[in-house]
């Protein structure tokens, strides 16, 4: 499924390559997510935790498949989607609202 974050993938994928991190399903922990995200570890425990980003535990260690780190910037992008258009609407009902008030 090719998406506006088609090309942050296909990077995604190439760092991982160019780093020795293949796609044949190794595990990352969750400062190689970070970096390969290039964001801070502290949000990536975050996505972990809330369940925005899969992970499986291996003893006590948390490890994540490229796979699901894939799937999270697939669903982020939709999510971030429907905010904006949930956050437009509100805005446009509000603008509607005190138009009307205005009027009467």
């Amino acid at each position: 499924m090719q998406n506006s974050y088609g090309v942050v993938l296909a990077s995604v994928r190439s760092v991982l390559v160019h780093r020795g991190w293949t796609m044949d399903g190794r595990l990352l922990d969750v400062p190689q997510v970070a970096q390969m995200l290039g964001v801070s570890q502290w949000l990536c425990w975050q996505l972990v935790w809330t369940g925005e980003l899969r992970s499986v535990k291996v003893g006590r260690f948390v490890r994540v498949r490229p796979a699901d780190v894939d799937r999270y910037l697939e669903t982020a992008d939709a999510d971030r989607y429907r905010e904006k258009a949930r956050a437009r609407a509100a805005r446009l009902a509000a603008t509607r609202a005190a138009r009307l008030a205005t009027h009467t």
